[in-house]
This record gives C-alpha cells, structure tokens and sequence, in this order.
C-alpha cells in the first residue's frame, strides 16, 4: 500500500511539472513570438503542443505552430566563382554565427529583419551582404560570387598603371624652351650693352642684327615653354588613371520556388 502510493504521489509529480513546463513554453512562444524570434518561438511551441499538455494550452500551441512555420522566411545561397562555376566549399555565417558549413543547394531558414551575411572559402577573400529579411519569404535566392585572391596570399605585386607619358615629355620640353629662351635673353641683352658701350651708334649691321635675333628668339622660346608647362600641368590634373570596376552579377528577379529543407541554427 505505501509503495502504491509513492508511485502515485511520484507519478502525480511528475504530471503537474509537465503541465508546469508547457504553461511556462506557452508563455516563452508568445513572447518569442512577438520579438521575431521565430525560430526560437517554434521550439517552444513544439513543446506545448503535446499530448502531457493541457488541452487549452495545446491547442494554442498548435494553432501558432503552423502560423509561425509558415512565418519563418527561408533563403538558398548560390555561390560562384568569377568564372562563373559553381562552388559548394563556402561556409555561411548569419549575424556571426556559422549557419552552413558548405553549399547543399538546400534552403536555410534565417530570423526575419535585417540580417548581416558573410560568406567564406578557402583562398579567397570573405565577401560580405547585408540583406532584408521579409516574414514569410521562402527560398530566396542570394547569389555571391566569391574567389577573388587575397592580396597577402598570391604574393602578387598589384599592377598599378604607370604616370602619363604626354605630360611629363610636355613639362621637359617646356622646362628646356624656358631655360635656353632665358639663355639667349640674357646673351642677347650682354651683347646690346657691348654694342651701345663700344660702337653705337655706327656699329655693324650684322652684329646688330645677331643681338637683336638672340633677344627674339629667346623672347620666343619662353613664351612656348610657359605654355608647354601649363598644358602639361593642366593634363597631369586632369589625367584619370582608376581602374573601372567590375560589372556585378545580375540579380535573378525571381527565386525558384523549391521544396525547402530546413536547417536551423
């Protein structure tokens, strides 16, 4: 008789904490439910929703168990590399936290809202996409192209274009023209001092007119190198040597609409 009774007391023990478990996962899946915690809220509800359960709370349970699954948005991460093939080594991180280990071709399911996405693979650099997550959106499709070496592991110098030629030869040409028009200035005016001091006003015709000639010319020279150099600074500012980038990857208009396989995490 005493043994009888303990099991009972045991077995009625046991009862009303099961019934204590589902009322208080009863309570965690509505305010999970209401914070976007989708995932979490149907882990709750899943166990609210058994037969140990009261029956009030699990109907309840069961009810929210089917709009909250059919509220967890789920997306399909296509990877590539810039060859366009296909990759499946690339591992899936959502807000910090692994979610896939490797591309299956298989839907994920992921809270809903703005969600942080990295994606890795060995050799390449991470490629990071921050994306909207919208209640109820199943199978989206998110492409990503990722194989882009890493600038410290290929070791490879990156190739930067060199300085433009037409406006270094402009400003050395213009450079030289100024200084021989100067040359010629200061001879050209050394000789007509000489010629006004020694024989002015009945000097040579043809010294005159070399002293003169040098003057012109170097007047003439200093005008070509000024200009020379202002276009060669003008073409130095105005030169563009970036590099276009590389046209992104269209974005499919439609995700296909495929049987999902959900994985949690």
């Amino acid at each position: 008789m005493i043994a009888g009774a303990t099991a009972t007391t045991a077995g009625e023990a046991r009862a009303e904490d099961a019934k204590r478990a589902c009322v208080e996962a009863h309570e965690e899946a509505q305010r999970l439910r209401i914070a976007g915690d989708l995932l979490a809220a149907r882990d709750e509800l899943r166990a609210c929703s058994g037969e140990a359960c009261p029956g009030l709370v699990q109907r309840d349970c069961v009810g929210w168990l089917r709009e909250v699954e059919a509220a967890i948005p789920s997306v399909i991460v296509s990877a590539r590399d810039p060859a366009g093939m296909d990759r499946s080594d690339v591992r899936v991180f959502v807000d910090g936290k692994l979610a896939l280990g490797s591309l299956k071709g298989e839907a994920l399911e992921i809270r809903p809202g703005e969600r942080q996405l990295r994606f890795e693979a060995a050799g390449a650099a991470a490629v990071e996409q921050r994306v909207l997550i919208n209640t109820g959106e199943k199978n989206r499709l998110i492409r990503v192209v990722i194989g882009a070496p890493r600038a410290e592991a290929s070791g490879a110098a990156v190739s930067r274009p060199g300085p433009p030629i037409l406006p270094i030869a402009l400003g050395v040409a213009g450079l030289v023209a100024v200084g021989s028009g100067i040359a010629l200035d200061l001879s050209g005016s050394a000789g007509l001092s000489d010629l006004r001091a020694t024989c002015a006003p009945r000097c040579a015709e043809a010294d005159v007119d070399a002293t003169r000639t040098k003057i012109i010319v170097g007047d003439t020279l200093l005008g070509v190198g000024v200009v020379a150099i202002g276009a060669a600074v003008f073409l130095w500012l105005t030169h563009d040597d970036s590099t276009p980038a590389p046209e992104a990857a269209p974005r499919s208009a439609e995700a296909p609409r495929l049987a999902p396989f959900r994985i949690t995490y």
